[in-house]
């Protein structure tokens, strides 16, 4: 079995480096965020679309909706 070292680089250069590292993280956790808002924008959105649609396709049909009531 052969053993390699690796040399490391100095504590300061590790310590920058560290400092680097956690920033990627943590915008790499606010992205996260950020898309599962959009996310969830996007999808209530389209509930409010779907909403708007059924309801001109009822009024359509049925002439209206009265005293939040469908009738038929």
């Amino acid at each position: 079995m052969l053993i390699k070292s690796v040399e490391l680089p100095d504590m300061d250069k590790q310590r920058e480096l560290a400092k680097i590292f956690r920033a990627i993280e943590t915008t790499k956790k606010t992205y996260q965020k950020l898309l599962q808002k959009i996310d969830e924008l996007v999808k209530s959105k389209f509930i409010e679309l779907l909403k708007g649609w059924f309801c001109s396709l009822i009024s359509q049909i049925n002439g209206g909706i009265r005293y939040g009531k469908i009738s038929f």
